[in-house]
């Protein structure tokens, strides 16, 4: 699957999200990693990243119904529930 210039949803910051986000930066998509863990921080998820992963956009707390409408796809990391709230608007 071509994802260049897709915009991919990547949800989740742990080990899966990450190592997600750090797959897709190999593939020229433009990546959102989003987390609804308000108590995090977006450079702490940062630090998480590749070095060379300025280009990926950090989304901590609320998912908009505007960025939803901009997304190709989305990656769910395992832990998160398919029928969780934000899951339910992407569909």
């Amino acid at each position: 699957m071509d994802l260049k210039n897709k915009r991919v949803l990547v949800a989740g910051t742990g080990i899966s999200g990450i190592g997600a986000a750090g797959l897709l930066l190999k593939t020229d998509a433009d990546i959102i990693l989003y987390d609804g863990n308000e108590k995090l921080t977006e450079e702490g998820v940062r630090e998480k990243l590749p070095k060379n992963s300025r280009e990926v956009s950090v989304i901590i707390g609320a998912l908009t119904d505007e960025v939803i409408r901009t997304l190709d796809i989305a990656v769910l990391s395992p832990g998160i529930p398919t029928d969780a709230e934000f899951v339910n608007r992407i569909r």
